[in-house]
């Protein structure tokens, strides 16, 4: 059901259950806002999704409120998990007052017990719009790395955490990269508000029925194309390895910003025959996609988590990441992939033919890599450790 008020604030309601036959009487469900400025298909965007679906199996009730733009099938995604969807679609991104008010006056009306922001800018506009609703508790989740930010974002961050009750990081990387003891943050900066590391989660999936396609060997890569995801890197290491005679195809399954320029530079190159651009791919397809490929390529120059690198790795498929950021927290130089040093196409050319000349080592790789995240990122584990966080701070407000 979706409701459209004057001010454009479109709230889709997830289908309930019919109720229970009366019985005792019981405490209403805990109300959390999820907080986020996009709603499109991206590693935020999924791992948000899979936050609601924790919380919702943990007994809470949640409502997303997205600030922006956003994708009609995600928005589905979230509607069908339990959620329910307030899209505000504010215009002027740089309008920071209409911003805060009106975020501030929606979570007055949907009197949340937490707000739980997923801080992307503008995300200290979100903490102080629940601040100044009275939000009892709020979370703040980071995904990206502070290492190429600003002293002013800094800034604006550790303030953002100084307001926050609890903020997660997505990997170690990130943590060390917000959080870090360097000179000037300790002498500049105010001090950090309670931190913690919660890995994202990957669904388990069956890697049973995987087969690469093709002919020759296929490379892939799923993710956005922007600057900091190195397709670029990926098109240089191609030319590499077409100059060493080897046959290929490379499967390029996602969209963004600099994707004429990498397919100029494919053309330019002489690689432009290899690439295959599928475009932007609904999660739907993923698994699809994961499993035609031989090897899966992450050659991000900054990268928080990886969260394409753990899937490719819970569907059996080999992955050889760029040594930046949270990569190397899942793969494990030799023992669940392979490492490459970051921005050195020759460097990624010569892991993808270690993995393509020696299957005994690619399959073990596949193997273990797969029962590490099976391990180590389920979605067990994930609402376990989410669960712990929010149950800590209703603690804390007794």
């Amino acid at each position: 059901m979706a409701i459209t008020d004057t001010r454009t604030i479109t709230v889709t309601t997830a289908q309930s259950p019919s109720a229970p036959p009366p019985g005792p009487e019981r405490h209403p469900s805990p109300k959390v806002a999820l907080l986020i400025a996009c709603l499109q298909y991206g590693g935020t965007e999924i791992q948000t999704l899979r936050t609601a679906r924790a919380l919702i199996s943990l007994g809470y009730q949640v409502r997303v409120f997205c600030l922006f733009d956003w994708n009609e099938g995600v928005r589905r995604l979230f509607e069908a998990a339990g959620a329910d969807v307030a899209c505000l679609e504010l215009e002027n991104r740089r309008n920071y007052p209409a911003i805060l008010w009106r975020l501030a006056r929606c979570l007055r009306e949907f009197a949340p017990h937490f707000a739980h922001v997923q801080y992307i800018a503008p995300g200290l506009l979100s903490v102080v719009a629940a601040r100044v609703a009275r939000v009892p508790r709020l979370i703040i989740t980071i995904h990206q790395l502070g290492t190429p930010c600003s002293w002013f974002e800094h800034l604006l961050f550790r303030t953002a955490t100084r307001l926050a009750d609890l903020t997660i990081c997505v990997s170690q990387a990130v943590e060390k990269s917000w959080f870090g003891s360097g000179k000037w943050r300790r002498s500049l900066l105010p001090s950090a508000g309670h931190h913690t590391v919660v890995y994202n989660c990957v669904e388990r999936t069956s890697c049973d029925g995987r087969q690469p396609s093709g002919n020759g060997f296929t490379i892939g890569y799923v993710g956005r194309i922007r600057t900091e995801k190195g397709v670029d890197i990926l098109v240089r290491a191609a030319a590499w390895l077409q100059e060493k005679g080897h046959e290929f195809q490379v499967v390029v399954a996602g969209d963004g910003p600099q994707r004429e320029e990498c397919q100029s530079l494919a053309g330019r190159l002489g690689v432009a025959d290899r690439f295959v651009w599928l475009g932007a791919v609904p999660p739907e397809r993923l698994g699809e996609i994961y499993r035609s490929f031989h090897v899966l390529v992450a050659p991000s120059r900054l990268e928080g988590f990886g969260l394409v690198a753990a899937e490719a790795m819970m569907h059996g498929v080999p992955v050889v990441a760029a040594r930046t950021g949270g990569l190397p927290e899942l793969v494990e130089h030799e023992v669940t992939g392979l490492l490459f040093q970051p921005d050195d196409p020759e460097d990624l050319a010569k892991a993808i033919v270690r993995i393509w000349r020696h299957a005994e080592f690619a399959a073990d790789c596949s193997a273990r890599g797969r029962a590490f995240i099976a391990a180590q990122m389920s979605e067990g584990n994930f609402r376990l450790r989410i669960g712990e966080c929010y149950r800590a701070l209703q603690v804390e407000a007794r």
